[in-house]
């Protein structure tokens, strides 16, 4: 009797785990995917944004991260959620703003009203 008890006990952790795996690595919680890339006119900076991973389901927010970066080297990062309508983002979601001492972000969805993130140089 012990012997089927471990053996019933081994297979359904073994089962739990695997799904456990299934589970993350379907669920888009460590893809990222570009959105958009803009370089700053006549200058040396950039700014990325990315989306990490897919909407919440259903009809949940997305994460993104824009990424300000200075000949290559990360100057600054911000991490947020957009209420999207459970949609990816996309470019038509943001505005890239070039000023003289930080690069201004625009983001644009559409369930909450536009927000500005702002990057500075230094």
């Amino acid at each position: 009797m012990p012997l089927i008890r471990t053996y019933r006990f081994r297979t359904g952790l073994l089962l739990f785990l695997l799904a456990g795996m299934i589970f993350v690595l379907f669920s888009g919680c460590a893809g990222q995917k570009e959105i958009l890339s803009e370089h700053q006119p006549e200058g040396s900076h950039l700014v990325e944004v990315v989306q990490i991973g897919d909407p919440g389901f259903p009809f949940g927010p997305v994460r993104c991260e824009v990424r300000l970066y200075n000949n290559r080297t990360l100057v600054k990062k911000e991490t947020f959620e957009m209420k999207n309508d459970g949609k990816n983002a996309g470019p038509e979601n943001f505005s890239v703003l070039w000023q003289s001492d930080a690069a201004e972000i625009l983001v644009m969805s559409e369930e909450e009203e536009e927000k500005t993130i702002r990057l500075p140089f230094e």
